[in-house]
């Protein structure tokens, strides 16, 4: 069957969405049908959230393809991505080329918040400090945030907690020289690298363990095989 498709597809019959497990096989009709409506409900995300990245998968999936299970849906996704027509990001889709934009007065706002993360290292205050420091909404904040993130200026270690590129550069390579003469690190060995309390202590170690640079054992860490970043 597989080798039926694949010839039909050749011809321009039928356009498979990978061949894998919930592979799909569209006729050329159907297949323009659905990726014209998902580009369009994308075209019109973007135009009603200028400052946002793109859309989450399963939400765009409730506006276009719902009777597409996850597997079917998700390999739709890849064929379009592979012929770039749309970027994914994670969880986030988006139109191929899209570049998420900030209107002035936001652009004003990422300047402070971006000065006033860098400035305060790993012990950055947390989105709702940051709203009552700056006067602005949390909404607001979040989509200046999320931006930021996406540029690469700023670092997600939770939803509510960013640091500054740097700062996490400096904390990788931190944690790393620990591990070159260590074989585990405790509480107490984190905070002298960090330089921080335990109010920023604790997240930083989730999101280190979550990034796969270390492993919780016990009361301790110990360092993976490789060290990956997350944005």
């Amino acid at each position: 069957m597989k080798e039926l498709l694949s010839g039909m597809s050749d011809d321009s019959r039928v356009v498979l969405a990978d061949t894998g497990d919930g592979s799909l096989a569209y006729s050329a009709a159907s297949f323009e049908k659905i990726k014209d409506r998902l580009i369009k409900a994308l075209e019109k995300f973007h135009q009603a959230n200028a400052a946002r990245a793109g859309i989450g998968r399963e939400e765009l999936r409730m506006r276009v393809a719902r009777q597409l299970p996850d597997r079917p849906y998700r390999n739709l996704l890849t064929a379009l991505q592979k012929q770039g027509l749309i970027a994914l990001d994670g969880d986030i889709v988006s139109v191929g080329g899209h570049e998420a934009t900030l209107t002035h007065e936001q652009e004003i706002l990422a300047g402070k918040v971006l000065e006033l993360i860098e400035k305060t290292k790993l012990s950055a205050p947390f989105l709702s400090e940051i709203s009552e420091d700056l006067k602005a909404t949390p909404g607001d904040l979040k989509t200046v945030l999320n931006l930021l993130a996406g540029r690469g200026d700023l670092v997600r270690i939770k939803d509510d907690y960013f640091i500054g590129s740097h700062a996490h550069d400096v904390l990788l390579k931190g944690v790393q020289e620990y591990f070159g003469s260590n074989q585990d690190m405790a509480l107490a060995d984190f905070r002298e690298i960090a330089g921080t309390t335990r109010k920023w202590m604790i997240p930083l170690l989730e999101y280190l363990d979550r990034t796969q640079v270390t492993m919780r054992k016990g009361d301790v860490r110990i360092k993976r095989k490789s060290v990956k970043s997350e944005q």
